[in-house]
C-alpha cells in the first residue's frame, strides 16, 4: 500500500522466506533508504535483480551471508548511484571480475564490507583502491590478500578513515607500514589474527589519529609493542586478548600513557593480575564509566567492585582460565 512505499528503512534480518515473490513488494518503493537482507537464506539473483530496478534511492544495502547470489547479479547493485554503504561479506559466488566491475559505478561508495570473501585476491584490492570516495573497508578473511594487495588499498590515501584486516593470514608487518606510510586519517584499525608483533606496532606511531586499535591474537606483540601502542594518545578502545606475552609491566604502560583509554581488553599468560594490580586500576579509574576486572586468586573468580565515576572500561583475564571471564565492555 502506500504507507509500506513511504518506508525509508527496513531489517528483514534473518527472514528465509524473502525471496522473488516477496521482492516484488519492494519495487517501486522511491522512499527507501537503507535495506538489510542480510542472512536471507532464500534471497535469490531474481529477487534481487527485482530490488535494483524497484528502490532506486537506496543509500545502505546489506546482503551479508545471502548463500544464493552470484556476482552476476551484484553487479546490478550498480544501478543504486547513490549507494553509500554495502555489505557483500561472505557471498560464495562473488569474485574478483565482480568487484571490479562494480566498484567504479557507485561513486559515492563511502563504506565497504567484503569480510569472508575466500575468493577475493589483491585484483579486487586494486579495485578499492581505485574507488573515489571509500573512507572505511572491511577485507577481513582473505585468505589470498598479500602485502602488495593493502599497498594497492592505500591508494585511498588521507581518504581512508577505518580498515579492518584481521585474520589475513599472508600478511606481514609491511601491511601495517604499508598503512601507515599512505593513510594518516586512519582512526580505526583491525589487524588481528595475523603474525603482526613489535615492528607492526612500531610503525603505528605513525598513525596519531588512531582512536580505536584491535591487535588481538597477534602472538609476536610483547611489552615492547605496548611501549609504541602507548605513544597513541588519542586511543579510547584498544583489544589485545591473546597476545600472551604482554605482562603487567606492558599494560601499566598503556595505562599510564593513554590518557583517553575508555577500553582495553587483554589475557595473560600468567596469573599475576592480583589484589594489588586490582587495586591499582581501580585506582587509574576516576572520571566516568564503570570497570570490570576478572581475575583468579588462589583458583577463584572476584570481581572488582564497579564504582558510579570510573574511568576506564577494564576486561581483563588471565589466559589459564579463560572460561571464567565474562562480561560487556563499559
Amino acid at each position: 500500500g502506500a504507507g509500506l512505499r513511504r518506508l525509508k528503512y527496513i531489517d528483514l534480518t534473518e527472514c528465509i522466506k524473502i525471496d522473488t515473490a516477496a521482492a516484488r513488494v519492494l519495487k517501486g518503493m522511491h522512499s527507501l533508504l537503507s535495506l538489510n537482507l542480510s542472512r536471507c537464506k532464500s534471497f535469490s539473483n531474481d529477487a534481487l535483480t527485482l530490488v535494483c530496478t524497484g528502490c532506486p534511492n537506496l543509500k545502505a544495502l546489506n546482503l551479508e551471508f545471502c548463500p544464493l547470489l552470484s556476482g552476476q547479479s551484484i553487479r546490478n547493485i550498480a544501478n543504486f548511484s547513490s549507494l553509500e554503504t554495502l555489505y557483500l561479506s561472505n557471498i560464495p559466488g562473488l569474485q574478483d571480475d565482480d568487484i571490479t566491475e562494480l566498484l567504479p559505478r557507485l561513486p559515492l561508495l563511502i563504506y565497504l564490507d567484503v569480510q569472508l570473501n575466500d575468493n577475493l585476491t589483491n585484483l579486487s584490492a586494486r579495485a578499492i583502491g581505485l574507488a573515489k570516495s571509500l573512507e572505511r573497508v572491511v577485507v577481513s578473511g582473505w585468505s589470498k590478500l598479500s602485502d602488495s594487495g593493502v599497498l594497492d588499498i592505500c591508494q585511498l590515501g588521507s581518504r581512508l578513515r577505518s580498515m579492518k584486516m584481521s585474520e589475513c593470514t599472508t600478511l606481514t608487518d609491511h601491511s601495517v607500514q604499508h598503512l601507515a606510510d599512505h593513510c594518516p586519517n586512519l582512526s580505526v584499525l583491525d589487524i588481528g589474527g595475523n603474525e603482526f608483533g613489535d615492528d607492526a606496532a612500531g610503525s603505528l606511531v605513525q598513525l596519531q589519529n588512531l582512536t580505536s586499535l584491535d591487535m588481538s591474537f597477534c602472538s609476536g606483540l610483547s611489552d615492547a609493542g605496548c611501549e609504541s601502542i602507548s605513544s597513541l594518545r588519542n586511543l579510547k578502545t584498544l583489544r589485545l586478548p591473546h597476545c600472551l606475552d604482554i605482562t603487567s609491566d606492558g599494560v601499566f604502560h598503556l595505562t599510564e600513557s593513554l590518557e583517553n583509554l575508555q577500553f582495553i581488553e587483554i589475557h595473560f599468560r600468567e596469573v599475576w593480575f592480583n589484589h594489588g594490580t586490582a587495586e591499582y586500576f581501580k585506582m587509574k579509574g576516576c572520571e566516568c564509566a564503570r570497570v570490570l576486572l576478572d581475575y583468579i586468586d588462589n583458583g577463584c573468580r572476584s570481581d572488582a567492585t564497579p564504582t558510579p565515576n570510573l574511568k576506564y572500561a577494564f576486561r581483563i583475564s588471565p589466559q589459564v582460565n579463560d572460561d571464567l571471564a565474562s562480561g560487556d565492555e563499559g
